[in-house]
């Protein structure tokens, strides 16, 4: 059964990182997203659904940016240390679980975390009707409306008709650039709508929004 949990995975380590994905997917964990730094963790967390954290290591100035996080947000955080001193750097931190490199205390953390999810939004990115990070070019081919906006994807109604699993290509723009850029994705559901068809447009990659600093 497909596990509703939303996971960001902090991990360099290239072939833990492989290890650790193929072990989630194995158990059925679906909403999955792999952070390359803790900076781009940061810049997706006010756009993002976050229900785990998983690294291989917290840095200080990131252990201050996220006790910041943490008094507002209801987010858990597994640190796989491999230091000591590291783990009693963290130890006052609230919903913190040391799990080193044991997979299966990792596992049944996150089985514990699922059975105590409340009812939230499914999706791993937040929907937006004005999206602060990312805009949509309303003249994109196929689209009379957006009706709200994601990291991963859009919801819009359009006069024409697609079938689910169609390929779609849409033309967007993150914060900070001028030229809008095309972006592919999957419509994934298509319903009635005021204007016309409803769709629901999965994209291919989700969009990534720049560092903050």
């Amino acid at each position: 059964m497909e596990k509703k949990l939303k996971i960001f995975i902090v991990e360099k380590n290239r072939d833990e990182l492989n290890h650790l994905l193929a072990s989630l997917e194995k158990e059925e964990f679906i909403h999955l997203f792999v952070c390359r730094d803790w900076e781009q963790f940061f810049s997706m967390y006010p756009y993002s659904n976050t229900d785990v954290v998983i690294a291989g290591s917290l840095p200080a100035q990131a252990s201050s940016k996220l006790r910041k996080l943490k008094s507002s947000g209801h987010f858990k955080i597994a640190l796989s240390c491999h230091e000591r001193e590291t783990t009693n750097q963290h130890a006052d931190m609230a919903d913190i679980s040391f799990v080193r490199n044991d997979l299966s205390g990792l596992l049944t953390f996150l089985g514990q975390t699922e059975a105590g999810l409340p009812e939230t939004d499914e999706r791993i990115f937040k929907r937006f009707k004005k999206h602060k990070a990312l805009a949509i070019d309303p003249e994109s081919d196929g689209v009379d409306f957006i009706q709200d906006v994601s990291l991963g994807g859009i919801g819009f109604e359009s006069r024409f008709s697609f079938d689910s699993g169609a390929k779609l290509m849409v033309h967007a723009k993150l914060k900070g650039e001028e030229k809008y850029k095309p972006v592919k994705g999957t419509i994934v559901w298509k319903a009635f709508g005021e204007r016309g068809l409803k769709y629901g447009l999965e994209f291919d990659k989700p969009i990534v929004p720049n560092d903050e600093k």
